[in-house]
């Protein structure tokens, strides 16, 4: 058996497979999550700190930290193959890549490193595209405060918001944020989605809804209406909703249409 992650090394960069964190951070919201918390992200150089597991264990053997992993992903997404010992690191790209990681929360189930590594290694060759990934990941999770910052940062700039909001996620079948926020049944996402980049009237919008946007002062529409956008199959959010019987209130309101 091998020994554990704290007498190993990274193949990468060679430091022992440990991260420092704050000895008082409260990590059991990250517990069990793929990749460093966001506890053992923080420093301070006046707090005390302790060291967890960063070790990422690959099929092939090889030990990483998790960031250096993610730094080796163009070579990996390319490959296939481990970038310190080239061995094969998956039969079949259908099948992932599949890896262990020891963190401060223990040891993971199995993680499929493929997508993860794909889109680092997509990011890596195209850096305009972070913060339309943001968004998605945003929408995704319901994460409607991070939403509203992200256009925040990029409401000066006309032409960046514009982007921002049309982005179509080529590693997700040229989805939109509103197909994404749909797909994971986020209705806040969506509605503040419609209120920034569709041309639903406003009084589609609920009382509380429209009093908040005015006091924040988020600019409506404007743009492209997201709701027409078809990802690569033809399908528009509207179809996304219409798939998952989840959303037929809204649907037969109208909301999915143009409305007179």
């Amino acid at each position: 058996m091998a020994s554990s992650s704290h007498a190993l090394t990274c193949v990468a960069c060679h430091d022992p497979l440990v991260m420092s964190v704050e000895s008082d951070s409260d990590s059991d919201s990250d517990a069990g999550q793929p990749g460093p918390s966001s506890s053992a992200q923080a420093s301070s150089s006046s707090a005390a700190q302790e060291t967890v597991p960063d070790d990422l264990h690959l099929p092939c053997g090889c030990h990483f930290h998790w960031q250096c992993l993610l730094d080796q992903s163009p070579q990996i997404a390319s490959t296939l193959s481990c970038p310190n010992c080239s061995t094969t690191l998956t039969p079949n790209p259908s099948s992932g890549i599949q890896a262990v990681y020891s963190s401060e929360g223990g040891q993971s189930e199995p993680v499929d490193l493929l997508p993860l590594v794909q889109e680092e290694a997509h990011l890596q060759t195209h850096t305009e595209e972070r913060p339309g990934r943001a968004l998605h990941t945003m929408a995704g999770e319901g994460d409607v405060e991070g939403i509203v910052s992200l256009l925040r940062d990029a409401e000066d700039t006309p032409a960046e918001r514009a982007a921002l909001l049309r982005y179509r996620d080529p590693l997700g079948g040229g989805r939109n944020a509103l197909h994404v926020a749909v797909e994971n049944g986020k209705a806040d996402a969506f509605w503040l989605l419609l209120w920034v980049a569709s041309d639903l009237p406003t009084d589609n919008f609920s009382t509380e809804m429209r009093q908040t946007m005015g006091s924040i002062r988020l600019q409506r529409g404007g743009g492209e209406d997201l709701r027409f956008v078809q990802d690569v199959e033809g399908r528009t959010p509207g179809d996304y909703a219409a798939a998952s019987g989840e959303w037929d209130e809204w649907i037969n309101g109208g909301v999915f249409m143009l409305r007179s």
